[in-house]
């Protein structure tokens, strides 16, 4: 650390930088090349990537995990704790080396949404959702009755067969009707695909 950094950070001969970075957040020195997560005595850097950025994820993650206990008061009190046993623990660090990685995929999501939400207006999207089901429903009954209309076929193909062991002419002409009714019915459905 510079020396004029060590003067400015001394008060009272109490050296804050020692006390934030070292003594509370419990961060150690940079041995690698990232430098994220870890101090390197360049105040700047220290403040901004082992600070202020993991901070903000860190707040902004346990606004998140603490929502939905239906008391703001609770929900607080929680998050508060939460942070404190966080900081105190020593998982800081930890949270403060992920922050890099949380970061990415949180811009990744974003710039999902932001664009998708060009594509895809956010108030059509719920008619979208409809429409879709709509469809599905509609291609659910289609595939049902093409499945009755195959079995009804394969139905009177039987009874036909019977029917003509038997020689009964009338049962002959009727049933041939219903199954090339039936027929032309699963072809107009086939088409209408």
């Amino acid at each position: 650390m510079p020396l004029e950094l060590a003067q400015a950070m001394t008060v009272g001969g109490l050296n804050l930088y020692d006390l934030i970075f070292k003594s509370i957040l419990q961060l150690h020195q940079c041995m690698g090349g990232s430098g994220w997560g870890c101090i390197t005595g360049d105040l700047a850097h220290d403040f901004v990537y082992t600070l202020f950025i993991p901070h903000v994820v860190l707040i902004l993650f346990l606004f998140i995990a603490t929502r939905g206990l239906g008391h703001r008061g609770l929900e607080t009190l929680l998050g508060i704790g939460v942070y404190v046993f966080i900081i105190y623990s020593g998982w800081y660090p930890f949270f403060a080396t992920m922050t890099l990685l949380w970061l990415v995929i949180s811009l990744f999501i974003a710039g999902f949404y932001f664009f998708w939400g060009r594509v895809i207006h956010p108030t059509r999207s719920r008619e979208l959702f409809r429409l879709g089901f709509i469809q599905a429903k509609q291609k659910a009954e289609r595939r049902k009755t093409e499945q009755a209309l195959r079995e009804d076929i394969e139905y009177l193909k039987k009874e036909l067969e019977a029917a003509r062991k038997e020689n009964d002419r009338e049962s002959i002409k009727a049933i041939s009707r219903a199954l090339t009714e039936r027929e032309l019915q699963l072809r107009e459905l086939e088409r209408s695909r």
